[in-house]
């Protein structure tokens, strides 16, 4: 995946540093293109040694005198970042000075152009800026992300922050996929995978739910590996609300919830992959009130019902009727005994390819003991102590 990057003077052009850096860790090749005064913040020698590559600064120089031209052809995706309100105003009026607005001048309207403005609160919300980025977002294949809302450098407060560095990432990597690019490195034959993760929530009544400890962090730090190659969904408890890389987002609440999204995904789409790490509720409350229950009662008795298990049914629901299914089964205080009945009759009636089992009681921040078990449980297709070793052997089972 080739990206070019250009970048216009702003203080929070450091920030590109850290997105050049993990586009590189994603396999990228990256260029970057910097207007004379961005140089003063971040300077050509930062570029060189993240990028491997000369900085393009200069259009007039002897030697990029073609590189309006060529680097657009080299290019899969262009991003703009930051982009000032100087810069904004000009590419819209079609102002072709300096090597960022000739680039401009000189796109390929079939190629992605990302833009992530910069700039004072009072400068994003003028008419001069407002009209610019109206005209821009109508413009083929260009698309212009609304900046943070925070304290700026200069202590204004408003929408101006660029972008952090994990969402423009997760825009740029959105395209790593796209067909009508010119890159031999892209692969029109990606896997799609799908992840669930994070806890489900039974409703009790207005304002009280039954849910469990499940964090999800497992989970989200899987889309993160699995997004290097693959087309990811992640489909995660409503309570996660930072999931940066993936192509495509579904929260869910309870385990009926989770249960129609799950369906309704598999049935539509060609998964290659589940990696079914939620923590499903396996009761739910019989009738829950659509108020606030009265707490003045010093005993309150609560009727749950067994709800079926999801895990058989993705196989059943799933258009790739080849799709492997991963799953997890969490214990606690229990022997090995006691859950290898489990694990063998998942594998036994196939509603899982591969089963990880890890327990509670080993479970501590990165610590992570688990175990991987294929067709013989009583021999384990591997394991490991922490969440990074579970992440990698993980993303090799695809």
């Amino acid at each position: 995946m080739n990206v070019l990057i250009k970048v216009s003077a702003s203080i929070s052009v450091y920030k590109i540093c850290e997105v050049v850096s993990s586009l590189k860790k994603y396999g990228a090749s990256v260029k970057v293109c910097a207007s004379k005064s961005s140089l003063n913040f971040v300077g050509s020698a930062t570029w060189e040694a993240l990028t491997g590559e000369k900085v393009f600064v200069d259009d007039f120089s002897p030697s990029q005198r073609m590189d309006h031209i060529y680097l657009n052809k080299w290019a899969d995706v262009t991003v703009l970042a930051p982009a000032t309100a100087k810069t904004l105003c000009q590419i819209s009026d079609g102002v072709g000075d300096g090597v960022i607005n000739t680039l401009w001048l000189a796109r390929d309207n079939k190629i992605p152009y990302l833009i992530f403005p910069a700039m004072n609160p009072t400068m994003w919300d003028s008419v001069a800026v407002g009209s610019s980025v109206e005209e821009l977002t109508k413009m083929s294949g260009v698309t212009v992300y609304t900046p943070d809302q925070g304290v700026m450098a200069c202590g204004d407060v408003g929408f101006g922050r660029l972008n952090e560095p994990d969402f423009i990432i997760n825009k740029i990597l959105k395209h790593r996929f796209i067909s009508n690019t010119k890159s031999e490195r892209f692969d029109l034959n990606v896997k799609r995978a799908l992840v669930t993760f994070g806890g489900t929530s039974e409703t009790i009544d207005g304002v009280r739910e039954l849910s469990n400890f499940s964090t999800g962090l497992t989970g989200k730090r899987l889309c993160e590996e699995l997004f290097k190659s693959c087309n990811v969904t992640a489909l995660h408890s409503k309570k996660i609300d930072d999931v940066a890389f993936a192509d495509k987002k579904i929260p869910f609440s309870s385990s009926d919830d989770l249960e129609e999204k799950l369906k309704s995904e598999l049935k539509s789409t060609n998964y290659h992959i589940v990696f079914h790490l939620a923590a499903v509720s396996d009761y739910k409350v019989k009738k829950n009130l659509n108020k606030k229950m009265d707490s003045s009662a010093d005993e309150v008795s609560l009727k749950l019902l067994k709800r079926n298990k999801i895990l058989p049914k993705i196989k059943v629901w799933s258009k790739n009727k080849d799709v492997k299914v991963i799953s997890f089964k969490l214990t606690h205080n229990q022997s090995f005994d006691e859950f290898k009945d489990k694990i063998l009759n998942e594998l036994k009636n196939k509603t899982s390819d591969y089963v990880v089992h890890n327990s509670l009681n080993t479970s501590r921040d990165e610590s992570h003991r688990y175990i991987v078990y294929s067709e013989n449980v009583n021999k384990a297709l591997c394991e490991g102590f922490t969440k990074t070793d579970l992440i990698k052997d993980l993303e090799s089972l695809v």
